[in-house]
């Protein structure tokens, strides 16, 4: 193998699957040792907010502690899913008589 040559050798690209929501692409690549292998990757048009929730309604929680992480493309995202995330939360003394889910509703593209 000449000195020169990358490691890695990219091919050809090739689309499987493609919709508004995600697309699916295939990549021929030839590895170091001259293998042939082929990559697949997801690809997300419109960047998305995901939340992980650390705490659930009635559990006990201690000042500080982080009720659930939030991952986001941009600080304007994170903006948006924490002032929705301030409005869901509510912390008692007690714990609530009955237990309603934290998630009320799916936010689709267009809805402010």
């Amino acid at each position: 193998m000449s000195d020169n040559k990358p490691p890695w050798q990219p091919g050809a690209i090739r689309s499987v699957v493609e919709n508004p929501y995600f697309s699916v692409v295939t990549q021929d690549v030839t590895a170091p040792d001259g293998t042939l292998r082929t990559y697949h990757t997801i690809q997300f048009p419109r960047p998305a907010v995901g939340i992980v929730v650390h705490r659930k309604i009635g559990d006990k929680v201690s000042m500080g502690e982080p009720l659930c992480t939030i991952h986001c493309h941009s600080d304007a995202q994170a903006a948006r899913a924490r002032a929705m995330l301030e409005e869901s939360y509510r912390i008692a003394d007690e714990p609530p008589a009955h237990k309603t889910s934290l998630v009320h509703r799916v936010i689709y593209k267009g809805e402010h």
